[in-house]
C-alpha cells in the first residue's frame, strides 16, 4: 500500500473500532448464496475411475438446522466427448467422465452426478440411446446401416455416502450428437434436502422429441428408480417456480421445465451437519482425457454455519460491469472500509461504503452475522444510506494472500423495499486498485 491508501486505512480501521456494533447468537435464517460461474477438468487423463478433481466453496452449511437446496445452472457437459457404446459393464472402448455436485464434509456427503447413459444406448457417441428406439421411422444420421436415432443421452443418479446409488433417471438430449449444438448438452439441476428427504429437478436448455406412434424421446423414461415404480410416461412433476403440479407427461416435456427426477423423493441418513458445496468431475472407467465442465451458478440456500475469525478491510476498487448492477458504472472508484469479527456467538463489526458517482454512503447500524474462513469473510447487516432509510447489504471480502499472491476482491449487495440479495438494488465487486483485506483465523 502506498502511504496514503496506509492513512486512510488505518483511519477507517480506527473509526470502525470505536463504532462496534455486536449481536449476539449464532441462530440465523437460512441464507441464499451465489457462488457464481466455474469450471473443473480432471487432473489425470486416462487413469479409470480416476482423474477426480472438484471445487468445493468455503460456506458450512447446517442441515441439521434446516433444509438445504443447492442449484447448479448452465452446466455444460459438450465438452466431454464420449467414445465407444457406453455400455454396461464398460469395454476399453468406452471412454469418457462423468460430472455432479452437491454438499461434503469430506466423508459424508449427498450429490447428484450425470453420466453418458449406459446400458442401452449399444451406439456410438453420435448414437446414445439409439437402442431405445431400434423401430424408430428412419432419417438421415451418422450411426451407420442400423436403424438408430442419434441421440445423445445421460443418466441422472442422486448417490450418497450411506445409501449409495438411490436410482436412475435418463433422457435423451442431443439429436445428432458430436457436440455440435451444446445447448443440447447444457442442463439444469438442483435437489433440496429437507430432514433426510431429497428431492431432485432437471431442466435441459434445450432437447428433442419425436411426437410418432408416441416416442417421445425427450425426457425419458425412469430406469431402475429410486421409489414406486411409477411409470413417467403417465405423468411427471413439474416445478414452476412456486409449486409442484403433477401434468401430463407430454405436457412436461418441453424445453425449459422442470421435471422431477425420478418418481418422487428419497432419504438419507447421511449426516449432513456441517458440509460444503462443491463441483466434481470423474473418468469413466476407461479414459482419453483430460475432460472438462463448465457452469453458469452454483446457488445455495441453507442455515450456514457462522465460523469464528476476524477480519479488516479498507481500499478502493472500480466495480466491473459485468458483476454490478444498480450504479453509474463509469470507471469510478468505489471506497469502502470495514471491521467484521465472530467469536462465541457474538456477530459484530462496522461497515462504510462509499460510491460517489451515484453518491451513495452506505453506513452500518448493525451486523445480523459473520462468518471467516480461511481466506474470505462474509457478512450481513443493516445499514443507513446517506443517512436514512433502512438497507440490508451483504459483504464477500476476499483475502488474496491467504493463497499465495492473489489479488483481494471486495463484493457488496445493497437492497431495500422488494428487492433481495439475488436481486439487489446495488451491487459491486472487483479487484482491489489500492488498500488492503486481511483475513484473521487462527
Amino acid at each position: 500500500m502506498n502511504n496514503k491508501v496506509t492513512r486512510c486505512f488505518a483511519m477507517a480501521i480506527t473509526v470502525l473500532f470505536v463504532f462496534f456494533a455486536v449481536k449476539t447468537g449464532n441462530a440465523i435464517d437460512p441464507q441464499t448464496f451465489e457462488f457464481g460461474p466455474g469450471t473443473v477438468t480432471t487432473t489425470d487423463a486416462t487413469t479409470g475411475w480416476g482423474g477426480y478433481n472438484s471445487v468445493t466453496y468455503p460456506v458450512f452449511f447446517d442441515g441439521s438446522a434446516g433444509s438445504i437446496t443447492v442449484k447448479i445452472y448452465g452446466l455444460d457437459l459438450s465438452a466431454i466427448n464420449y467414445t465407444g457404446d457406453m455400455g454396461w459393464p464398460p469395454t476399453s472402448d468406452d471412454m469418457g467422465a462423468f460430472a455432479g455436485f452437491g454438499v461434503t464434509d469430506s466423508v459424508n456427503f449427498l450429490r447428484y452426478q450425470v453420466l453418458s447413459n449406459m446400458g442401452g444406448g449399444k451406439g456410438i457417441w453420435d448414437c446414445q440411446g439409439a437402442g431405445r428406439y431400434i423401430n424408430a421411422p428412419p432419417h438421415p444420421n451418422p450411426c451407420g446401416s442400423e436403424d438408430q436415432n442419434g441421440y445423445r443421452s445421460y443418466l441422472f443418479q442422486g448417490w450418497s455416502s450411506i445409501e449409495g446409488n438411490k436410482g436412475n433417471h435418463q433422457t435423451n438430449a442431443e439429436q445428432w450428437g458430436n457436440g455440435s449444438h451444446p445447448e443440447y448438452d447444457t442442463l439444469d439441476i438442483w435437489f433440496e434436502y429437507s430432514g433426510e428427504t431429497v428431492s431432485a429437478w432437471i431442466r435441459m436448455h434445450a432437447s428433442w422429441a419425436w411426437d410418432d406412434n408416441n416416442r417421445t424421446a425427450n425426457w425419458g423414461w425412469p430406469w431402475n428408480p429410486a421409489i414406486n415404480n411409477a411409470a413417467l410416461g403417465t405423468a411427471d412433476l413439474i416445478w414452476d417456480g412456486t409449486s409442484i403440479d403433477e401434468v401430463p407427461a407430454e405436457t412436461a416435456r418441453v424445453n425449459g421445465a422442470w421435471v422431477r427426477v425420478y418418481d418422487g423423493p428419497w432419504t438419507t441418513t447421511a449426516d449432513l451437519s456441517a458440509v460444503q458445496p462443491f463441483v466434481f468431475i470423474q473418468n469413466w472407467q476407461y479414459a482419453n482425457g483430460p475432460y472438462t465442465v463448465t457452469w453458469d451458478n452454483l446457488v445455495v440456500t441453507g442455515v450456514p454455519l457462522l465460523e469464528e475469525g476476524m477480519a479488516t478491510g479498507g481500499g478502493w476498487f472500480i466495480p466491473e460491469p459485468n458483476n454490478s448492477s444498480g450504479l453509474t458504472l463509469n470507471g469510478s472508484k468505489a471506497t469502502f472500509g470495514f471491521v467484521a469479527m465472530q467469536k462465541t456467538g457474538q456477530s459484530s463489526g462496522q461497515l462504510e461504503f462509499q460510491y460517489k458517482a451515484d453518491m451513495i454512503n452506505l453506513k452500518s447500524t448493525s451486523y445480523d452475522w459473520v462468518t471467516v474462513s480461511s481466506t474470505q469473510v462474509i457478512f450481513e447487516g443493516t445499514g443507513t444510506i446517506n443517512g436514512s432509510g433502512s438497507y440490508k447489504f451483504r459483504v464477500w471480502a476476499f483475502d488474496g494472500d491467504k493463497t499465495g499472491g492473489g489479488v483481494d476482491r471486495f463484493t457488496i449487495r445493497i437492497w431495500t423495499g422488494n428487492d433481495n440479495y439475488e436481486k439487489p438494488t446495488y451491487r459491486a465487486e472487483g479487484d482491489l486498485g489500492g488498500g488492503q483485506i486481511v483475513v484473521h483465523k487462527k
